[in-house]
């Protein structure tokens, strides 16, 4: 089986951060899909990476297995704990893994510049082919004053062009950016490998009894943009002043900060009957809401901010209920245009909001709202680990046996 060195975040900005969950279930679905993942990250990561391991290994799962002799799981066993490594001296250690560990690929992913520059120089290094996922790279401002940051910028992204044999990145709208950056780069070296869902989702929604009371809106994720939260707050507004017996039958499940324009809503036109607040864990997970009636997506202002928005969507995705998406046009809107998942308006459409919520819940009162039908396995991180393993096989010098 060939063996895939994963570099994740390597340095110390956020100590304590827990593994994320796209890498964490390339990790978990990568034996099945043909590769033996080994991840190198700073030990501090290291340690939440196995915590959370450790956690997702007790939770009882009718029918999983653990990994075979020969290295392999199936499709829901999770990672030995070994593959998740501590090394203090970060430069020095991966050298000497890449260069003694047998490696066919290195494989880097994260927010941080250093993770991918040092991914790109041992590709350079070894002569091992190299893919990032720049799905959470952070890309410094051009008016940052750092001039060491910019001049990693650069290296980093003449690695890109050099070195990497593919690069892998979950939005459409940051691929363009990233192809404006690196002209010399060809476009189908840089492939869209979308956010995912967890294909063994917690099925608790779908065995609640009954037609739920009220009509329940989740936040997917903590707003990133202001403009599009006070243009859905106006449209609820007006629904209220127009029908003020309704306003006992809405719920609004909120994850993240409270903003003002929140607590300005509850005090002015709504109660605290009317929010539920959706808790953070010290495990950085959230707590689990209840199963909603519509998800509430805001799109944020800047491409460069969307990754959460996408994998807070995506991850939803087996909730099967329709979406409203605020904000302005992007890939995602355009994405739930054209698979009809749901409704999108700019943040001034207020009007169209209103509209669109009178309708989804006057259809909830009758009984009648309808879950949008479409067959999303296509985006469970079983089915995009196997697309990045064959990505992996296309850009090995040798090919594999089947």
């Amino acid at each position: 089986m060939p063996r895939v060195l994963i570099i994740d975040e390597i340095t110390h900005a956020s100590p304590g951060r827990p593994q994320d969950f796209r890498l964490s279930q390339f990790i978990r679905f990568l034996p099945d899909a043909g590769w033996e993942p080994v991840c190198l990250s700073h030990r501090r990561f290291a340690r939440a990476g196995k915590a959370a391991a450790r956690r997702l290994q007790d939770r009882p799962n009718a029918g999983l297995g653990e990994p075979q002799r020969n290295g392999t799981a199936n499709a829901a066993a999770l990672p030995p704990l070994q593959w998740i490594w501590r090394f203090p001296g970060i430069y020095w250690d991966a050298s000497r893994l890449a260069q003694t560990g047998d490696f066919d690929l290195i494989f880097s992913f994260g927010h941080a510049l250093e993770t991918h520059w040092l991914a790109g120089h041992l590709a350079g290094k070894f002569g091992l082919p190299w893919i990032p996922d720049l799905s959470r790279l952070t890309v410094p401002a051009d008016g940052q004053p750092s001039i060491w940051r910019r001049n990693l910028l650069q290296s980093v992204e003449g690695m890109l062009t050099r070195n990497a044999a593919m690069a892998v990145i979950s939005s459409e709208d940051r691929r363009d950016i990233w192809l404006d950056r690196l002209p010399q780069m060809p476009r189908a070296k840089i492939r869209y490998l979308p956010e995912g869902f967890d294909p063994f989702f917690d099925q608790r929604t779908s065995s609640e009894n009954g037609r739920a009371s009220t009509f329940r809106i989740l936040f997917s994720q903590p707003v990133l943009h202001l403009r599009a939260l006070r243009g859905f707050l106006l449209a609820l507004e007006s629904i209220f002043k127009k029908h003020p017996a309704w306003m006992r039958d809405f719920l609004l499940l909120w994850r993240g900060p409270i903003h003002d324009e929140i607590k300005g809503f509850l005090a002015r036109v709504a109660g605290e009957k009317q929010f539920i607040w959706l808790k953070d864990q010290e495990n950085g997970a959230s707590e689990k809401p209840p199963r909603p009636e519509v998800i509430l997506t805001f799109l944020p202002e800047q491409p460069t901010a969307d990754f959460q928005v996408h994998a807070s969507f995506f991850r939803l995705l087996p909730e099967n209920r329709p979406y409203l998406a605020i904000g302005p046009d992007c890939s995602l809107r355009r994405f739930i245009r054209r698979e009809k998942l749901g409704r999108e308006f700019d943040p001034e459409e207020i009007g169209g909001i209103a509209a669109a919520l009178t309708y989804w819940f006057v259809e909830f009162k009758n009984g009648t709202l309808q879950s949008w039908q479409k067959d999303v396995r296509e985006f469970g991180y079983d089915h995009l680990t196997r697309q990045l393993a064959r990505h992996f096989d296309a850009c090995l010098p040798y090919k594999l046996p089947s």
